[in-house]
């Protein structure tokens, strides 16, 4: 999730290192209590004897128990919080305040909800069902995985029901998986943790999947989560959180309204459902009110905290691997001649990405591209004759890879005016519902920005600000406002050389920190612009030299390292065809 305090007009962190090592779970009481729908579902009493009965009188009892199930079970996972007014917290609470809507419904929803205490995070259960809320109590957090798994088991085994859901609301960040106020699993720990926790309470796939979290949308997620549920919710985009909408706060998915209609029609099945979400997020964009006068503000778009939402019916997903396959292997041999490759990398890097930042190797340092809008740009260059396909099996590739989409998209929502604070602008609306792990050139190389040392930042912005300074139509409080910036600026990269060189070394940058010192005491604007100058004179003369030619050996390996973690987040859930190709896009950066 993605919080955002206040509107925005117009990067996040970097792939952060994947998650370490769980917990193993305890080991499960030998004669654990039976729970009160177990019982009622068993016909048997808790003081009651066993009686003998033929095998008539138990198939009788069987289908007896099996009509008296609930339609549905939701399990929610509430596993991060931003502070009491977003996430968890907030969630938690409309979940409950839908306890009389419950009244009289074959709906039983089950929330485990994530809190901090003294000795860390703890984890808080309760059921909702006929009309009131039951606390299960609290309990120590074991890790992100293993309290999914709890959940997951207790909804199944002792709310069984003919169709159960799994809403997980946390944040995601595509092919590195999840994480919430409990740590963070990847994405194989996610499907393990639910695939342990469905057989433990008798059940073997859900009728629904949600992940109600930033950028799930994904074909990795896909083929991580495969043969779990017959329906998945995932948006390829990230989420929202913004309290200076109308008519109140916005945050992610609408999951209390998706809930409401459940309990509304709770026949409905998994596909329904997920049709519903998608139609009940496309109808969420809400104007801001800022100032809080009750009016819109007209000069700002209205905010949808769900830009993009997609349902994918799982019974398409093989055939959508065999066509990423069949794609793949027809681009890796498209790439052996050098024109070819250039048109491909030219496609790649015009095809919209995911979370994606002004500066290409930005954002979450993800590389999640859509498909749709990349496997149309293919039939496009070969229609133009700018890709070379004699045997036509690029473009039979091509069209199989969306008419496999079709079928795995259900059903999609996605915002026309898609300007995301921080984001290039996009047109959620053309894309196709599915991101796919897709590198551009300038994230396996670099580019100067990305690859810039803290040195050679200091000399290239150092000469504008000179400038800045020396504008005889600047103000005095103009120029304080820039020195203080580029101060506040300056003094950070100076950190960071710091910490970068070695103690051999770091004598060199004494001339540096005298400039600083220099600058800092520089008062008229004739002398800072002259002190600015020298300054970035001084760091350019660095990066020039030995400590310079350091620098930029590191911030190489440094990019290396990133990709290197980016590909093995992604390759165990590719295709054959389609690593082939992401390993001939990096062979040949």
């Amino acid at each position: 999730m993605r919080l955002e305090p206040k509107p925005v007009t117009s990067p996040a962190p970097r792939l952060a290192p994947s998650v370490g090592g769980t917990r193993p779970l305890a080991p499960a009481p030998t004669a654990p209590l039976n729970s009160p729908d177990a019982l009622r579902l068993s016909g048997a009493s808790q003081n009651a004897p066993a009686a003998s009965a033929s095998l008539s009188d138990l198939v009788a009892k069987a289908k007896e128990a099996a009509a008296r199930k609930p339609e549905w079970t939701m399990a929610v996972n509430l596993a991060a919080s931003l502070g009491d007014q977003f996430g968890a917290v907030s969630k938690g609470q409309q979940l409950r305040d839908l306890a009389k809507e419950t009244e009289g419904k074959p709906v039983t929803i089950v929330a485990q909800q994530m809190g901090q205490g003294p000795e860390g995070p703890f984890v808080e259960r309760f059921v909702i069902k006929d009309g009131k809320v039951t606390s299960q109590g609290q309990s120590p957090s074991r890790g992100f995985a293993e309290d999914l798994e709890a959940l997951t088991a207790m909804a199944a085994k002792d709310h069984p029901a003919k169709r159960m859901g799994v809403v997980i609301q946390s944040h995601g960040t595509a092919i590195k998986g999840m994480s919430g106020d409990n740590g963070g699993a990847s994405l194989s720990q996610l499907a393990d943790a639910m695939r342990r926790g469905m057989e433990r309470g008798g059940r073997s796939k859900l009728d629904v999947l949600d992940f109600d979290a930033c950028l799930m949308g994904q074909q990795e997620v896909l083929s991580a989560v495969s043969g779990l549920s017959e329906h998945v919710l995932a948006s390829p985009e990230l989420e929202l959180a913004n309290s200076g909408t109308m008519g109140g706060k916005v945050d992610g998915q609408p999951v209390r309204e998706m809930m409401r209609a459940l309990l509304q029609d709770p026949g409905m099945d998994g596909e329904a459902f997920a049709r519903k979400a998608v139609e009940l997020a496309s109808q969420a964009a809400r104007p801001f009110d800022v100032d809080k006068d009750g009016k819109a503000d007209a000069d700002i778009d209205p905010l949808n905290a769900t830009p993009t939402l997609s349902h994918f019916d799982m019974e398409h997903m093989p055939a959508m691997n065999r066509a990423m396959d069949g794609l793949g292997s027809a681009l890796s041999a498209a790439m052996r001649e050098p024109a070819q490759r250039q048109a491909i990398m030219d496609l790649i890097s015009r095809a919209p990405r995911y979370s994606a930042s002004e500066a290409e190797g930005n954002g979450h340092g993800l590389q999640q591209r859509d498909l749709k809008t990349f496997s149309e740009g293919l039939q496009g260059a070969i229609a133009q004759g700018k890709l070379k396909d004699p045997s036509g099996s690029l473009s039979k590739a091509a069209t199989a890879t969306l008419e496999a989409l079709n079928s795995l998209v259900g059903a999609y929502h996605g915002e026309e005016k898609g300007a995301l604070p921080g984001i290039d602008p996009q047109n959620y609306r053309d894309m196709g519902g599915l991101g796919v792990f897709m590198p551009s050139a300038e994230f396996l190389t670099g580019t100067p920005e990305t690859l810039a040392t803290p040195l050679a930042q200091i000399a290239d912005n150092a000469g504008y600000f000179s400038r800045q300074v020396a504008d005889p139509q600047a103000t005095a409080e103009e120029r304080t406002r820039a020195k203080a910036l580029f101060l506040r600026g300056a003094g950070n990269a100076m950190r960071e050389t710091w910490e970068r060189l070695p103690d051999a070394r770091r004598a060199d940058f004494t001339p540096l920190a005298e400039a600083f010192d220099a600058l800092e005491q520089a008062e008229t604007p004739a002398e800072i612009s002259a002190a600015a100058k020298r300054y970035g004179e001084v760091a350019a003369k660095l990066q020039d030299g030995p400590a310079g030619q350091l620098l930029t050996r590191q911030k190489a390996d440094e990019r290396r390292e990133l990709v290197d973690q980016a590909y093995g987040l992604a390759r165990p859930h590719m295709t054959e065809g389609w690593k082939e190709f992401t390993q001939a896009l990096r062979e040949g950066a």
